[in-house]
Formats: C-alpha cells, structure tokens, sequence
C-alpha cells in the first residue's frame, strides 16, 4: 500500500495509477465496467494539502492518482459521461479546476 500512495495520502504514484488505468480501459473495451477519467489542478497545492481536500468528495471506489504533470487523475468507476453534471457538482465550492479527460 505505502510504496503504490504517495505518502501521508490515499493518492496512487503515476505508475501505480497508470497499471489501474490501463485495467480499466481494459474492461471498458470489453464493455464489462464503465469508467470516468478527470483531471484536478492542484493550483500549488501539495499532495497532502490535496488529500484533505478532495476526501470528502471523492468515493470509496474511486481513485486518486498522480500524473507525470503534477496534476491530479481521479478515476470513477462505474460512471459515464451522463453522470459528469453530478461529479462535478461535488467540487464546484472548491477553488480547483476538474476537467474531464
């Protein structure tokens, strides 16, 4: 668990959150679960600052990961695109930009 987390967060390292991803898409092409990928700017935030942040508005069985950009990747499973007016409305008073990937 530790080495996959950056520390002190529940957020996965790009190659860890890459591996994930790649399943997903994996299972999406095989029209066995569905996926949602977005991306959260940090605006100069640390991970940790992040972490607490972001916890209570996202779901156990999503993922949060880092990306080679220093952006952040959050994975929903189990979403589409009809669901983005609802996931998003999760972080509207939070000072960050969500877009879908």
């Amino acid at each position: 668990f530790e080495k996959q987390h950056i520390e002190n967060t529940h957020i996965l390292n790009a190659e860890a959150f890459d591996q994930v991803l790649s399943n997903y898409i994996t299972l999406a092409e095989k029209k066995v679960s569905s996926y949602m990928l977005l991306e959260i700017e940090t605006n100069g935030r640390s991970y940790e600052q992040m972490n607490a942040l972001l916890e209570s508005r996202v779901r156990a069985n999503d993922i949060l990961g880092a990306s080679a950009n220093g952006k952040l990747r959050l994975l929903l499973s189990q979403a589409s695109e009809k669901d983005l007016p609802f996931v998003l409305a999760r972080f509207e008073d939070l000072d960050v930009k969500v877009t879908l990937q």
